[in-house]
């Protein structure tokens, strides 16, 4: 998945060249074609957390679910040429070796959030004046399990898969509300939840060009969380208890059509993983979900200033 991913990448950064050449506006090219360059800029000062993926299905009455079927990672720097330009990237997904069916979807994502003053990890939202997304995904339309195994079907009997890709840029001249990223503004609101502020904290952001708000609806503490991850040959691969944590429920609601989706996001609250987050969960519908479990890091370092690295 990730080999396929970082070979990908390139060739899309082009086709999105010559799309929005052949498409948008003329007042609009020129946007997009800067956009493309700061996702394509060197970065420096980079933090990565890498994450094992475990998937579960519900049957019925039951979850069935099987380990290390996947895994990815969340990077935060900032960019070697701007000390105000940071950048969040995500990978995820499936490796189709290990992966119940061979399933095999996955998503990267890079999000750049332009700071009128240089770039930390307590950077606020107010501070934010501009910011692009570039993501590229294997798509899927099954609702049910029935319907993702006849998309696995056609993809195999095919071999044709879909993709879906977006690049878009925001600003505050162009945007209702103010500029605010979804990867910046989650981990804004994180950091809100570690120095003490209460639930529900709520903040506006724009994805595609439309608006949306992601709510931060419940805050609980964790005194320990225990996280057990085997292989297919049931061999240890993550034993491990984390403590003193925050599990923070969020819901991103669209504002024109109203659809919801919920996450949560166990975070750690001292030391190196103060702000990381250590479990993500995310279910789509009724019958799938994953969990991401932080891969632990003896290289560790806890968050500072982004721009001092």
């Amino acid at each position: 998945m990730r080999k396929l991913a970082h070979r990908l990448l390139p060739a899309v950064f082009l086709i999105s060249s010559f799309c929005f050449a052949d498409s948008a506006a003329v007042a609009d090219h020129q946007p997009i074609v800067e956009a493309l360059q700061w996702v394509r800029a060197p970065l420096r000062g980079t933090v990565q957390y890498d994450y094992i993926l475990t998937a579960r299905v519900r049957l019925i009455f039951f979850w069935a679910g099987k380990d290390d079927v996947g895994g990815g990672y969340i990077r935060r720097a900032v960019s070697s040429d701007d000390a105000r330009e940071e950048f969040f990237q995500v990978l995820f997904g499936s490796d189709p070796e290990k992966a119940p069916r061979a399933i095999n979807r996955w998503g990267a994502g890079t999000e750049i959030a332009w700071h009128r003053n240089p770039a930390t990890f307590a950077s606020a939202q107010d501070d934010v004046s501009a910011s692009a997304f570039f993501g590229f995904m294997k798509s899927s339309r099954g609702k049910s399990v029935g319907e993702m195994q006849s998309e696995l079907k056609k993809e195999n009997e095919q071999g044709l898969h879909a993709f879906t890709g977006i690049l878009s840029r925001v600003e505050s001249a162009r945007a209702v509300s103010t500029v605010v990223p979804f990867m910046a503004t989650v981990a804004e609101l994180i950091e809100a939840s570690l120095e003490g502020v209460s639930a529900p904290l709520s903040r506006c952001y724009v994805h595609d060009a439309q608006e949306n708000t992601i709510k931060l609806e419940k805050i609980e503490r964790l005194a320990n969380l225990a996280v057990a991850v085997q292989t297919a040959k049931k061999t240890p691969l993550l034993d491990v208890t984390h403590h003193d944590l925050l599990q923070l429920d969020f819901v991103s609601t669209h504002k024109k059509t109203g659809k919801q989706v919920n996450f949560t996001v166990i975070t750690g609250t001292k030391g190196p993983l103060r702000g990381v987050p250590v479990q993500i969960r995310y279910q789509p519908n009724w019958w799938f979900e994953v969990v991401l479990n932080l891969r632990p890091d003896p290289l560790l370092r806890p968050p500072s200033t982004l721009a001092s690295r």
